[in-house]
């Protein structure tokens, strides 16, 4: 197996989820009276404004310090990446806290952003009132598809003036492929298909975006940051996933993406989180959703174009025997389509792991042709999993007027191959 495959399986075997506090009485979340004040990307900071990149290195120097001589408080820093690796601990068996694999992905890492954010604000102050304009900076790999952007104000072993910097981390940039940081066909996808399904045991319910650049992300930066049970030790975690939530923020504002808020079961999960008063607050999902004004913060205009779910349109592939086929006017659709992803739900794994989804295609080589590759996240005696695959670039061999042969690769190096199962399969064109 490559080296890659290997740290992908590394970083799945520990994924699950976790929450603080998942049934708890309803207590609303304390007003929040600070100003609203935008996120800024790393690249942005870097340029135009080092006094921020100063008060954000500050703020993790002084949390690091402080919490040398208060480990167990839970605004230290060893106590605030660990509510993460828990979050793998209880997720495995407990449906309420699977935060990975389910609709609970974007919410609860949201609520953890947050709090995070507060407590950083607190010791920037110097374990005082918070500073009010203190906010997480944003790392914005999507805007490169030859490779991860360097987050320079992350990568620098010391700052200008000789002096170490707290965000410097042990990691390794070595596993990046051109397609990890493209979200774009990700976004095309509406509803329960981007935001993710209901925790189940058994099944991982995640949406498009959690098993595809975000895993990508995890996986390409290495050290800690490639396996969920480590991967908050590396402060470069808040940034990749500010970024997911600006992902989150975007796609909310895209014409024909289904809010969040219509999931009834969704709006009634709340989870438990240490403020920087170190007392602990209760928050429903639904008060996440606006952050401008219930979480005051805000992000800047997407990067890159994006094609709006109200754009894209889905067709179902016919499974006869062992082959798909896709319907005469679907392949119109799809030839013409400017993105095209292939969605296969409840897709029959063996566990949890990294899986290439091939094609045979008839009268051409007997060689699969890869057409993507999905990642299954830990969950107790998994079974099932959803797979979104860009296959732009290769739609036409999805288009054979005579079916095709859909099949697994557990691993892309050897040539055994499983006959791919699942409940439906769809093509989303993107126009």
């Amino acid at each position: 197996m490559s080296r890659r495959g290997l740290e992908r399986r590394a970083f799945l075997a520990a994924a699950a989820a976790f929450g603080l506090g998942a049934r708890f009485p309803a207590i609303a979340a304390p007003l929040d009276a600070r100003p609203i004040v935008e996120r800024r990307t790393i690249d942005d900071l870097v340029r135009n404004d080092p006094g921020e990149v100063a008060r954000i290195r500050s703020a993790y120097a002084n949390m690091f310090a402080w919490s040398a001589a208060h480990p167990n408080d839970p605004r230290s820093w060893a106590q605030q990446r660990r509510l993460h690796a828990r979050a793998a601990e209880r997720g495995q068996t407990d449906p309420a806290f699977m935060i990975h694999g389910s609709h609970h992905f974007f919410p609860w890492h949201r609520a953890y952003l947050y709090f995070h954010e507060r407590i950083l604000a607190w010791h920037l102050a110097g374990q005082t009132i918070p500073d009010p304009s203190f906010r997480l900076p944003v790392w914005g790999w999507e805007t490169s598809l030859d490779g991860l952007n360097d987050p320079t104000m992350y990568t620098e072993p010391r700052d200008r003036a000789g002096h170490p910097n707290p965000l410097y981390h042990a990691r390794r940039f070595a596993s990046f492929e051109s397609s990890d940081t493209d979200c774009r066909t990700a976004l095309t996808f509406g509803g329960r298909d981007f935001f993710g399904y209901p925790p189940t045991l058994g099944a991982s319910n995640n949406g498009s975006i959690e098993n595809g650049v975000h895993a990508d992300v995890h996986v390409d930066v290495g050290g800690d940051m490639g396996r969920i049970v480590t991967a908050a030790n590396d402060p470069l975690f808040f940034a990749h996933h500010a970024n997911i939530d600006r992902l989150w923020s975007w796609w909310s504002a895209l014409p024909g993406a289904t809010a969040a808020a219509t999931f009834a079961e969704w709006r009634s999960a709340t989870w438990q989180f240490p403020d920087w008063d170190g007392s602990l607050v209760t928050v429903r999902s639904s008060d996440l959703l606006d952050h401008d004004e219930r979480l005051r913060y805000r992000y800047g205009k997407p990067s890159v174009t994006f094609f709006a779910p109200r754009d894209a349109r889905e067709g179902s592939l016919v499974r006869l025997g062992s082959r798909w086929h896709t319907p005469h006017a679907v392949r119109l659709q799809a030839s013409a389509a400017k993105r095209v992803a292939l969605k296969l739900l409840d897709v029959r794994v063996p566990g949890p792991g990294l899986f290439t989804v091939a094609a045979i295609v008839p009268e051409q080589s007997p060689t699969p042709l890869v057409l993507g590759t999905f990642i299954v996240f830990e969950h107790h005696m998994v079974a099932r999993a959803n797979a979104y695959l860009d296959v732009t670039e290769v739609r036409t061999a999805l288009l054979h007027p005579a079916g095709i042969r859909l099949v697994l690769m557990p691993d892309p190096h050897t040539p055994r191959l499983v006959e791919l199962e699942a409940s439906q399969g769809y093509l989303r064109m993107a126009h």
